[in-house]
């Protein structure tokens, strides 16, 4: 029923032109930028079609262009990032993505990678982490691939915990392991990071402080509004499974920001 009624307000600001007004506001601070998250692909043939209708409609970036803030002046400018670690990513998502040219932006758990091996830890963890049905997690070797096509990894934790749960240690060790061990298999240092889960209950001043301290420069959260390029903490919208690119061309144009607005006050 929330989902139903979700949709329709989206649906509403959309059509009625509301999204349209809060977009012209946002363009007087420069170009828009949406940073659009994927989790786990299962359907290889749906994200073909997603991603030939963002290239289509918006101007995609790459983590280097987004870095360097090359934007599209009129267009909504899109990075597209991968949460957790799966191997629907190399199995799916890579193709497509060497397809059209573009690269992505990996956010990692390195603990979802090291279970891999083991069908039961690799259960658990997503089951008690991530609080999913578990899926066919990532390996190293796959990391490997996504590296060797020239996508970015960033780091997402060792545990997927909730950050602003933990004690000042553990906060550390959390950020730090994940660090370290994605750095020693990449062979780069790695900058980006994204908050686990991602809304504004799982991050604070405290937990950035850390985040800032272990060497990342670039934190993302996943509060689904309009990215601010020159702030250090970015904003992320979350892209349902299998959504419907009409839907998700009115989530991007800003209808879920009124969306996520309306629900914050009131909550």
């Amino acid at each position: 029923m929330k989902q139903t009624l979700r949709d329709i307000f989206i649906w509403c600001t959309d059509t009625f032109g509301i999204a349209f007004l809060y977009r012209l506001s946002l363009r007087n601070r420069g170009p828009l930028v949406r940073i659009v998250v994927f989790h786990d692909v299962a359907d290889r043939e749906w994200f073909l079609r997603i991603v030939g209708h963002l290239c289509a409609r918006y101007h995609v970036l790459t983590p280097e262009q987004f870095e360097a803030g090359e934007f599209h002046d009129t267009k909504i400018n899109i990075l597209l990032t991968f949460d957790d670690g799966y191997a629907s990513w190399v199995r799916a998502c890579a193709p497509v993505l060497n397809t059209y040219g573009i690269r992505g932006l990996f956010f990692v758990n390195a603990g979802i990678l090291a279970c891999a091996g083991d069908v039961g830890k690799s259960a658990q963890y997503m089951e008690e982490r991530l609080h999913i049905t578990p899926k066919e997690p990532l390996t190293f070797d796959g990391l490997a691939v996504l590296v060797a096509a020239g996508h970015t990894i960033g780091g997402h934790s060792y545990g997927h915990y909730r950050l602003t749960s933990l004690s000042p240690q553990m906060l550390h060790e959390e950020v730090l392991k994940d660090k370290a061990i994605l750095e020693e298999k990449v062979g780069k240092r790695l900058v980006h990071f994204a908050y686990p889960f991602g809304s504004h209950l799982d991050y604070s001043p405290d937990v950035l402080a850390e985040v800032q301290r272990v060497g990342y420069t670039h934190v993302y959260t996943a509060d689904g509004y309009f990215a601010h390029a020159a702030s250090l903490e970015k904003s992320r919208l979350c892209i349902l499974k299998n959504q419907p690119a009409s839907s998700l061309d009115r989530w991007i144009g800003g209808s879920y920001d009124i969306y996520m607005m309306l629900k914050t006050l009131i909550t």
